[in-house]
């Protein structure tokens, strides 16, 4: 299971307060953003820019902590760590958080729509 079940509780009761387009643009937000933040992630990582890809892995780890993406957040943690180190390779890391933000959001689909 990528999402948290209590977050998924928590996620649906704010559907049920604060309606389908209110958590639709909050998961929407979530998406775009952390895919455009793997996107730049990797560019970080090629251009060889360890600081940026610090912070980008950071932020992200944060965001997917707090929507329930508990798996990824922990894997986004690893990348930062990994990113601390000059000697470690990024790259594995960074591929196994992309493939675990689509399971994420195949989760998050199944619960609350396709447009996640």
């Amino acid at each position: 299971m990528e999402i948290d079940p209590a977050r998924l509780r928590l996620l649906a009761d704010l559907e049920t307060s604060a309606g389908r387009a209110a958590i639709g643009e909050l998961l929407q937000a979530y998406a775009n953003d952390t895919r455009h933040g793997l996107l730049d992630l990797r560019e970080t990582a090629q251009a060889g820019d360890r600081t940026a890809m610090r912070r980008l892995a950071h932020k992200m780890k944060g965001s997917s902590a707090m929507i329930g993406a508990s798996h990824l957040a922990g894997l986004l943690a690893q990348v930062e760590a990994a990113a601390a180190d000059p000697a470690a390779d990024v790259r594995g890391p960074i591929a196994t958080a992309e493939r675990a933000f689509e399971a994420a959001l195949v989760e998050l689909g199944a619960w609350f729509g396709e447009g996640v």
